[in-house]
């Protein structure tokens, strides 16, 4: 395996975006079409910002969410979370493939294949994105049926949890996680 200091510099930009930069400079690259979220967590001192498709002008056509840590005012964290469509034809496995021909082989876990140098991570993952429910008519129940009184109604199932998996890549400043 590869020591730190045997990959190369991974690049630390990102659909546009560059690590380190400020909150005012991120707002001018993708101006706010309505209010982003905002997330406060305690334990590292990050504000993560979730930028989706529709409240920012701008966001690249393959881009559905994009979701952003800020220490104080600098750009610590940046994911990108594919469409579905490019999701499709681009998978976790091909896109690692690519970058693996830049950074050397990565380290994996399951559904995870990052990269490290000494001062920036990069994972590429499947990240599960909520599926619109599919709209169906209820089945016409079986038996006898009276036109003049209302079908009887039978307990439908409750229906899974969908979730689509989605192309992701991240990268993110290796000290501020550590």
């Amino acid at each position: 395996m590869l020591s730190v200091a045997a990959v190369p510099a991974l690049k630390r930009h990102l659909a546009g975006l560059t690590l380190g930069e400020t909150l005012w400079s991120v707002k001018r690259r993708y101006p706010p079409l309505a209010p982003w979220p905002e997330i406060r967590e305690q334990k590292e001192g990050v504000d993560r910002y979730m930028i989706r498709r529709g409240s920012a002008k701008g966001l690249p056509a393959f881009i559905d969410e994009l979701r952003l840590g800020f220490k104080g005012w600098f750009l610590v964290e940046i994911q990108m979370i594919a469409t579905k469509s490019y999701s499709e034809k681009h998978s976790p496995q091909q896109i690692a493939l690519n970058l693996a021909l830049l950074y050397g082989p990565p380290k994996r876990s399951p559904n995870v294949s990052w990269w490290m140098d000494e001062d920036t991570v990069m994972r590429v993952l499947e990240e599960p994105a909520p599926r619109p429910p599919e709209r169906s008519k209820p089945p016409k129940p079986s038996g006898f049926y009276d036109p003049y009184l209302p079908p009887p109604v039978a307990p439908r199932p409750p229906a899974p949890a969908r979730v689509d998996l989605r192309t992701s890549i991240q990268i993110f400043e290796r000290k501020i996680f550590e």
